[in-house]
């Protein structure tokens, strides 16, 4: 036997939702920073601390590498240059290593 109550007209509602999806415009996305040379990226604060372990090491890796491509860079300074320009970020890096050459 079912028992009504006093309130029968409460029904539960459905509710549809439209899948919702975010969208990012050009003017919504984070820019990012630019460069500063006050700090030392990642990458050249990595190659710094392996220079400054093993510096013979290192100079002879960088001879390796540039011996090894059939294509530019052939020479360890145009290897440094490619390291040091803005794309590579590794500034210091070609610094101290032009130092030890």
């Amino acid at each position: 036997m079912i028992r009504k109550t006093g309130m029968s007209w409460l029904r539960p509602s459905v509710v549809v939702l439209r899948s919702w999806s975010p969208r990012i415009s050009a003017t919504s996305r984070p820019r990012p920073s630019a460069p500063t040379t006050s700090r030392r990226s990642a990458k050249d604060a990595f190659l710094l601390d392996q220079l400054d372990l093993r510096p013979a090491e290192v100079i002879d890796a960088l001879r390796r590498q540039v011996s090894r491509h059939h294509r530019e860079p052939r020479t360890i300074e145009a290897l440094l240059a490619i390291l040091g320009s803005p794309g590579s970020g590794c500034p210091d890096f070609v610094l101290a290593c032009h130092q030890m050459l």
